[in-house]
């Protein structure tokens, strides 16, 4: 009875069904490879939505009333709502929404959506569709991946028209792009000049023209009514964009505004149009240059790679549909990066792993043994990709590192699994492995219970070590035994027995040497003071004053704390006893190694002026500054994007040359002296963990007050009433009221 049940296990569990399971699930594994997210750093995870909008040419305070308000009071009635912010400013507003630890996204995105569906149909027609995605609005940067130019023997508008119809649609039907913006001119817009005295003869007020417009040909967008100064003309701007604009253009004299006792008031009788461009709203400029751009962004969790493949396909067949004399200019790439350094790693871990299979050879000694660790460790890391897919883990430096730390431990348990399994004829030794790994893992669950960026850092890094090596456990236990079947590995012992024990003959010499000369009572102290200062003292984190009032701090600071020891005893420990931890922390800054993005060496230049200031103010100053990077020979590029005047930054790419040399910190130096030269301009350059900032608002006051409430006409007038009182205090020389991030 035994012999029967053992005969049918091993035939539904046989060598060739296992190696039939495995070949196909590694086969999973490498078509899944092109879909896992590639990048270089890692992402930030927040459990948040943000709802954004726009509202264009609208105030700050009348989007916080008519919109923002509105979508937040509904809004923070959903269930799963942790936490709920808004920002209303000039032309546009967003909403974060944080949630709860468990709720799920996609029901409360769904609810959101239901949400604004019911809403929108009430806000003013002005205001656009509010768009919802999983990221927080205003607290991280899009990731551009390209920046193209567009040059051919046409006018501005026409190659704008062109590539914002033609070359946007192209790019928008391949999965994966998040947004495409196209820079470099503005469309028109109809500007329609009446007599004021006219219309009041008539009976005609501005928003009668409006709803004639609109009854017309359903624009989507129209302009408000103003009148000048002297009385009597006014002029009303209307942005150009109808279902029929060339129909609207032949016939908009014939647009009956008004019926007067059965007199129909056509347009063209009380109205002159005038076509103009309008104000441009944002500004990207590479290098300096006015051109018309194009910038494609690529969704968070996109493969960059991958997805850049795609668009070149896509940009090659742009280019052979391109009117003649036209051409299309890829100005930036930011996937040729990501693959040298995606590229460089891959070569190290490759080496690294050549080394290990080296020496599984040369201890081995046998082609069929090295054939299944490498067979084995292959079908380990196609299964990983598989739950790599599954558990949405990010493939980047970091995580690449947990690959190669990993790598080593899997290697080791197949060899472990294989030599017992060869030697012993069973496999009893995978209760050892399971513990053993097991112990390994323990060590990592540390990492979830780390602050918020340094989790974001580490989190794939831990996934990628710890479904490697549960994997590799999976692989040790069923594909060792069945590969060691197929390959017919067997002991031989006999022909390699003189060969060991010359090995372990000399292990025990040099054993034997230890306990007699190390190993000694007198002696032993010197193996762990020598490993003690390898690694070092922490001398150097010795604080220098406890500001504690008990004894203990008062017997420090006379002591460890003293002036004597801080300046005569301290600098030598540290040099004579910091072993590696001093050049370490040294070399980390104070910050984490890992939190440092890693990537090329980029110069950021964020610029914003006070509230009250237009885009056209903030746009000079960016040019006054491009202008003054032009002068630096290793610069490769610059890229200006200007979004408001509360908005604007300025990247700065540097040559790989002038990377290796102090040209970087000499060009962020003298942009902060060129910085203090802008009076009334906020600046905040940065560059890897150094910054410099002189704003001078809300951050450089020495005492807030901060109200908060529902009504926000309610809190500003309770606000200004607040100040008007603090005003009169001789000793308060500066008071200002502002709302967020605004004046």
């Amino acid at each position: 009875m035994l012999k029967d049940d053992k005969s049918k296990h091993n035939k539904l569990f046989s060598p060739y069904t296992i190696n039939i399971l495995f070949v196909m699930l590694s086969m999973v594994g490498l078509a899944l490879l092109p879909r896992l997210t590639v990048k270089l750093n890692p992402q930030e995870r927040s459990q948040s939505l943000s709802v954004s909008f726009q509202y264009p040419g609208a105030a700050a305070q009348i989007i916080e009333h008519q919109v923002t308000s509105v979508l937040e009071g509904a809004l923070s009635t959903l269930n799963g709502v942790k936490h709920i912010e808004s920002v209303s400013s000039i032309g546009s507003g967003y909403i974060n929404i944080e949630t709860e630890k468990n709720t799920r996204i996609e029901t409360l995105r769904f609810q959101v959506l239901s949400i604004i569906k019911d809403l929108w149909q009430n806000m003013p027609e002005e205001v656009s569709y509010p768009e919802i995605s999983n990221s927080k609005a205003g607290t991280s940067e899009q990731q551009l991946l390209f920046s193209y130019t567009l040059n051919g023997d046409a006018s501005s508008p026409e190659l704008f028209e062109y590539a914002n119809y033609q070359i946007r649609n192209a790019i928008n039907e391949i999965q994966g792009i998040s947004e495409i913006e196209v820079f470099g001119s503005t469309p028109f817009e109809w500007h329609f000049i009446y007599n004021r005295q006219q219309l009041r003869q008539y009976g005609i007020s501005p928003y009668e023209i409006t709803n004639a417009l609109y009854s017309w040909q359903q624009p989507t967008s129209l302009g408000v009514g103003t009148s000048s100064s002297d009385g009597e003309t006014g002029s009303y701007p209307i942005i150009l964009s109808y279902k029929d604009s060339k129909n609207l253009d032949a016939n908009w004299k014939k647009i009956p505004v008004k019926n007067i006792n059965g007199h129909i008031i056509y347009l063209g009788n009380i109205a002159e149009r005038k076509i103009v461009q309008q104000q441009p709203s944002a500004y990207f400029r590479i290098n300096g240059l006015n051109t018309v751009s194009v910038n494609v962004f690529a969704e968070e969790t996109s493969n960059q790679i991958s997805l850049a493949n795609q668009v070149y396909k896509a940009e090659e067949r742009m280019k052979q549909n391109l009117p003649s004399g036209w051409s299309l200019i890829r100005m930036y790439d930011s996937s040729e990066f990501l693959r040298k350094e995606i590229s460089t790693t891959s070569i190290r871990l490759g080496i690294a792993l050549l080394l290990l299979l080296v020496l599984v050879m040369l201890v081995h000694r046998s082609w069929r043994y090295l054939l299944l660790i490498t067979l084995s460790l292959i079908a380990n890391l196609a299964l990983a990709v598989v739950l790599f897919y599954m558990f949405k883990v990010e493939i980047h430096l970091v995580s690449i590192a947990g690959i190669t730390v990993s790598i080593g431990i899997i290697i080791d348990n197949f060899i472990m699994m294989a030599d017992y399994l060869k030697y012993r004829k069973n496999i009893r030794i995978f209760t050892a492995l399971l513990g053993a790994t097991l112990t390994s893992l323990g060590a990592l669950v540390v990492v979830f219970f780390l602050d918020e960026t340094d989790r974001t850092n580490l989190i794939d890094f831990t996934w990628v070590v710890i479904i490697n090596l549960s994997v590799s456990l999976a692989v040790a236990l069923l594909l060792i035994p069945s590969l060691m079947n197929a390959l017919r590995i067997e002991s031989k012992m006999s022909k390699r027995k003189s060969w060991r024990l010359k090995l372990i003959s000399r292990m025990n010499g040099i054993y034997a040497w230890y306990i007699r000369n190390l190993g000694y009572k007198k002696r032993r102290w010197i193996i762990p003071v020598l490993f003690l200062l390898i690694f070092g003292l922490p001398v150097n984190l010795l604080p220098g004053q406890l500001k504690d009032k008990s004894i203990a701090a008062g017997i420090y600071n006379k002591t460890l704390g003293s002036n004597f020891f801080n300046s005569n005893i301290k600098p030598v420990l540290i040099k004579y006893t910091g072993g590696t931890l001093v050049p370490f922390m040294n070399h980390i800054s104070g910050n984490s190694i890992l939190m440092q993005q890693a990537g090329e060496t980029i110069l950021y230049i964020y610029v914003s002026l006070p509230g009250g200031s237009t885009i056209e103010q903030l746009n000079d100053v960016c040019i006054k500054l491009e202008s003054y990077l032009k002068q630096f020979n290793g610069i490769r590029q610059f890229q200006t994007f200007i979004y408001g005047p509360q908005s604007g930054r300025i990247h700065v790419y540097f040559t790989k040359e002038s990377q290796e040399t102090d040209l970087p910190y000499q060009v962020k130096n003298l942009m902060i002296e060129k910085a203090n030269e802008f009076a009334g301009a906020d600046f905040g350059i940065y560059m890897q963990n150094d910054g410099f900032s002189n704003e001078l608002r809300e951050g450089s006051r020495s005492n807030s007050i901060q109200l908060s409430g529902f009504n926000y006409r309610e809190l500003l007038n309770l606000a200004l009433i607040a100040g008007d009182s603090l005003s009169q205090n001789p000793r308060i020389k500066n008071m200002t009221v502002f709302s967020g991030s605004t004046q």
